[in-house]
């Protein structure tokens, strides 16, 4: 507390319920607007990360949050708040909590007469830029009063932790220092998920058991939602005791132990591993858990689960057949699930996971493609790696990769919003960081997506964040060239001397080092390098590749959409 009597600013208030919350970093730029909240901001224990813009913090701030739980990030108002529109967006779309802190002008300011203030519309509309991020916040507020303050701050970020969605905090410039009640903080936080409605929750469970038990060949289909909604336990524990064949779709890779005897591998319809098409589909039971179905994990459509075989276990309700059940949760739903079923019962058709590590024969001089690159890649990944792919090539490539126990996947699939890995994995390696682990961050991204947001690898060092960076360095967009099939020199990039950036970023090379490599020979020589792996800082490597080499699952959405532009246009 700041006073004797209990009493607290409304910064340190917020600050304080931050660091209850798990968080220890927090990301932004600073501005005039929120100045005074930033005065207060180290004296709660938090440590300030400025990155280069406001939209590499965005990306940061969901990166922090995938590994965390939950993120944090401060902005100025307007200038500030709408650079980074585009990662709290992307928050949304892909169901992180993101905590979005904005300083807007003083309430005493508002409705003067004399002039018009700086970051606005010269319109006397304060609230223009907030109602811009209404539809993509699971909550907003304006701290106008300071005796209600604390209670709006609480119930904000109970929503964001709950929803697991971003939320916008718009805290005027005079509203920072206010004096408020701050014995809220005595008592943590309530986290607690809405209870479901008993009779819907019974009545769902029985017609799934039902259904369970008549199946001959059931299996289950992890999606986003389970990966997303703090059940990590609960689907784990179903997945481990059912015994029954296992399958995620691309928005959930990494999320369950590939290890396990009743992994099957990725289901994306025709961009399925091996075999896993077939199986699911002719399953006659899919409990599909979270289900997100987009253009990219149906591979525009062409996954096809029956609709009577499939049980569809969405974030607030329950779809059997025709018939849904409302005011039903997925975190009550699947431990209960857990309790009653009794999967001795259960018929079990074994399904093998397709092999996707070394089933590539080269030689040691031949080109780096990405048929030989990601298999391989699975051999140097060890247990609680963070793995972060960009949109492009690399979030293809990624499926042909085994992932160890207990390793993370990040990427933005859904959002697919290039340039979003390299801050994202900065992100992610500070939560690490800061969560005391030894957890190792990798990324993997093509030269295009790069060239947007390398300006993080300056917050990588400066913080001793231990990043690996392998840049695909193939001459730009490939995956446009790939879904376009065009050689149209938009998709070029001017190729620059990635390696000579650390020069700009860390003048001592204290910090970080960089490597390139042309050949299979080459890459396996760097893994191997026993000073490789154990380095604390960031390492580059430039990874030269065929222009238009793409991953097999990327060749097969390529053709996916080929076959229906041509049908579009009558060929």
């Amino acid at each position: 507390m700041s006073h004797q009597d209990g009493s607290i600013t409304i910064g340190r208030y917020l600050w304080t319920r931050l660091r209850q919350l798990g968080i220890d970093s927090v990301h932004g730029v600073p501005g005039d607007y929120n100045l005074n909240l930033l005065d207060s901001i180290s004296s709660e224990g938090l440590r300030w990360v400025g990155s280069c813009n406001e939209l590499n913090a965005g990306y940061a701030t969901d990166g922090y949050a995938r590994v965390k739980g939950i993120g944090a990030m401060v902005t100025t108002g307007g200038v500030g708040e709408l650079s980074a529109i585009n990662a709290h967006a992307g928050a949304y779309s892909e169901q992180t909590a993101v905590i979005h802190i904005v300083g807007s002008p003083a309430l005493s300011i508002r409705g003067n007469k004399q002039f018009q203030m700086h970051h606005t519309l010269g319109d006397n509309d304060y609230d223009v830029f907030k109602n811009i991020f209404k539809p993509v916040s699971a909550e907003q507020v304006t701290l106008m009063d300071a005796s209600r303050a604390p209670g709006e701050i609480d119930h904000i970020l109970q929503t964001c932790w709950v929803s697991s969605r971003p939320v916008y905090i718009d805290i005027p410039a005079d509203m920072a220092n206010k004096v408020v009640d701050g014995s809220r903080l005595l008592s943590p936080l309530s986290l607690s998920f809405p209870s479901s409605d008993t009779q819907q929750q019974d009545e769902a469970l029985a017609a799934l058991l039902s259904k369970l038990i008549a199946a001959q060949n059931p299996c289950i289909l992890v999606d986003m939602g389970a990966a997303r909604q703090r059940i990590d336990r609960a689907v784990h524990e179903l997945v481990s005791n059912s015994r029954l064949p296992t399958f995620v779709t691309p928005l959930a890779q990494g999320f369950i132990n590939e290890s396990l005897p009743s992994f099957g591998g990725l289901y994306a319809g025709s961009g399925s591993h091996p075999g896993v098409q077939e199986y699911v589909e002719r399953s006659d039971f899919v409990l599909h858990i979270g289900p997100l179905d987009t253009d990219v994990t149906t591979y525009l459509g062409s996954a096809s689960i029956r609709r009577t075989a499939v049980v569809k276990l969405f974030t607030d309700e329950v779809q059997i057949d025709d018939k849904v059940y409302s005011s039903v949760y997925l975190h009550s739903f699947v431990p209960t699930l857990l309790k009653r079923a009794d999967f001795s019962r259960t018929s079990i058709k074994p399904f093998v996971a397709p092999t996707v590590n070394g089933t590539i024969a080269t030689k040691d001089n031949d080109p780096i493609t990405h048929a030989w690159l990601w298999p391989y890649i699975g051999s140097w990944l060890r247990p609680g790696d963070i793995v972060s792919t960009d949109t492009g090539t690399a979030s293809f490539g990624i499926f042909d990769t085994k992932l160890p126990p207990d390793s993370m996947l990040i990427n933005i699939s859904l959002w697919a919003s290039i340039g979003y890995s390299l801050p994202s994995a900065q992100g992610a390696a500070l939560a690490a960081q800061d969560a005391k682990t030894r957890r190792r961050t990798i990324l993997f991204q093509g030269d295009g997506s790069f060239q947007l947001t390398c300006q993080e690898i300056s917050t990588m060092i400066k913080h001793r964040l231990q990043v690996f960076i392998f840049i695909i360095c193939n001459n730009g967009y490939t995956i446009e060239r790939a879904v376009h099939e065009t050689t149209e020199n938009y998709n070029d990039i001017l190729n620059w001397n990635y390696k000579e950036l650390l020069r700009v970023f860390d003048r001592e090379s204290k910090h970080s080092r960089a490597f390139e490599v042309h050949t299979q020979g080459e890459f396996k020589d760097l893994l191997a390098d026993e000073k490789f792996s154990p380095y604390g800082g960031v390492q580059l490597v430039e990874v030269y590749m065929p222009e238009l080499d793409i991953p097999q699952p990327l060749k097969k959405l390529a053709e996916v959409i080929t076959a229906r532009q041509r049908a579009a246009a009558g060929r």
